[in-house]
C-alpha cells in the first residue's frame, strides 16, 4: 500500500493580535499497484465559512513527494 502523509499548518488571520498556528496531519492511502496523485480538502471555521484548496502530488528526483498547490486559498 503507499502513502502519502501530508503535514497541514493553518494560521487563523481573523484573530487580532498575535495566533499560534496549529498543525494537523492527514495520511492518504492508496491499494497496492494505485498512487495518489491529488485531491481537494475542505477546512470550516468557526464561523461555518468554507476554504477548499486543491492539490497535486509530484515526484522529485529519488522519487521523494512533492506537495503543489493549484489554486490560491486566498482568492
Amino acid at each position: 500500500m503507499a502513502a502519502v502523509e501530508l503535514e497541514l499548518t493553518f494560521t487563523d488571520t481573523y484573530v487580532e493580535g498575535e495566533s499560534e498556528p496549529f498543525k494537523f496531519v492527514h495520511t492518504l492511502t492508496a491499494p497496492e499497484g494505485l498512487e495518489i496523485t491529488g485531491g481537494q480538502i475542505f477546512v470550516e471555521n468557526k464561523h461555518g465559512t468554507f476554504e477548499r484548496f486543491s492539490f497535486r502530488i509530484d515526484r522529485e528526483d529519488g522519487d521523494k513527494p512533492k506537495l503543489v498547490i493549484l489554486e490560491n486559498v486566498g482568492d
